[in-house]
């Protein structure tokens, strides 16, 4: 099994994310889109919609990608209908593995675990089933709105008790 930790950053405003300089955006890694509504200065009753990753581009590009994709239109008729809440992005990163391999698929894995565990509302791949490899994460860091750990083994083991009748 491979254990990794993910370390998550505070909440960026979606539309800062082409403009702001940070170099966490410009690498590869996760991210983690909400809606939330500022109250008293802090970011309450945030809602998951949607988990992502970014490999092979950098995170910036990879977001404003999306912002074709069905998913997002999904916030954004949300966000229309309650204008209290804001379209915000969480970045996430590999700090530790045990493994040291960084791997598009480990990535994808990743991905697919964090989204099968989590149920981001948005999302339609990986919510039903996970095929990947047994991995265990850990969220660190600014992970509210994510599980603290996401452990594919418990998956893995129900879905073998459901194909085999257990």
């Amino acid at each position: 099994m491979e254990n990794v930790i993910i370390k998550w950053e505070k909440l960026i405003l979606f539309s800062q994310i082409e403009t702001l300089k940070s170099e966490l955006l410009d690498g590869r890694g996760f991210y983690a889109i909400v809606t939330g509504k500022v109250i008293d200065r802090h970011i309450k009753e945030q809602k998951l919609y949607y988990i992502g990753v970014a490999y092979e581009q950098s995170l910036r590009a990879r977001i404003m990608q999306e912002d074709t994709h069905p998913a997002y239109k999904e916030i954004d008729n949300f966000i229309a209908k309650n204008p209290d809440y804001k379209k915000y992005v969480r970045i996430g990163k590999i700090s530790s593995k045990i493994q040291d391999r960084d791997s598009e698929s480990l990535y994808k894995d990743i991905e697919s675990c964090l989204i099968y565990d989590n149920k981001p509302l948005a999302n339609t791949q990986c919510k039903d089933s996970y095929n990947g490899r047994q991995i265990k994460i850990e969220n660190q860091g600014f992970y509210c709105s994510l599980k603290r750990f996401s452990d594919s083994s418990k998956f893995l083991k129900k879905s073998a008790e459901s194909y085999f009748g257990y």
